[in-house]
C-alpha cells in the first residue's frame, strides 16, 4: 500500500486538469494525481490492464474524482461500473461537473457517489470545493501536518 494517497481524476479538458492541480498544490495535498481522459482508460486504470500494470506508478486510488460528461461514456457509466462490475467497489467516487443537470445530480448520489460538486472558473472557489473533497478520502490516507 502507498504511503501517500492517490486521487485517480477522470477529466477530459486539460484546462480544468490544470487547475484541479493547481488547487491540490496551493492545498499541500501531499499525494499523487493521475488523471485519464475516459471511462475507458478509467476501467483499465483501475484493473491494472495495459499501460497501467505498473502499481508502483499506478497505484490503486483512494479517491475517484469523475467529470459527468466526456466522451463516449459519462460518469454515471463509470461510477454504475465500478460499484457493480469491478473488483473495487468501495473506492469512493466524488463527482465535480459543470454541465450535469438536477436528475443527473441526483443520480449520482442515489447510485453511491459520496457527494457532487459542481465547476467553477474561480480559482478560489475551486480550491474551496478541492478542500471539501480532500475530505472524502479514507483517515488512514489523511496526512495532518
Amino acid at each position: 500500500m502507498s504511503e501517500f494517497s492517490t486521487i485517480l481524476l477522470l477529466e477530459n479538458d486539460e484546462h480544468y486538469v490544470f487547475f484541479f492541480k493547481r488547487a491540490l498544490s496551493s492545498l499541500r495535498f501531499d499525494g499523487q494525481l493521475r488523471v485519464v481522459e475516459n471511462v475507458a482508460q478509467a476501467r483499465h486504470y483501475i484493473q491494472g490492464l495495459g499501460q497501467f500494470r505498473d502499481r508502483q506508478y499506478y497505484p490503486l486510488p483512494d479517491l475517484v474524482v469523475s467529470d459527468m460528461k466526456m466522451v463516449g461514456h459519462t460518469g454515471l457509466d463509470f461510477l454504475q461500473w465500478l460499484l457493480r462490475h469491478s473488483a473495487h467497489p468501495e473506492i469512493p467516487v466524488v463527482m465535480l461537473s459543470g454541465s450535469a443537470t438536477p436528475s443527473e445530480h441526483q443520480a449520482a448520489l442515489a447510485m453511491g457517489a459520496k457527494a457532487f460538486f459542481r465547476k467553477t472558473g474561480n480559482f478560489v472557489e475551486l480550491r474551496e470545493r478541492i478542500k471539501r473533497i480532500l475530505e472524502y478520502l479514507p483517515e488512514l490516507h489523511v496526512h495532518h501536518p
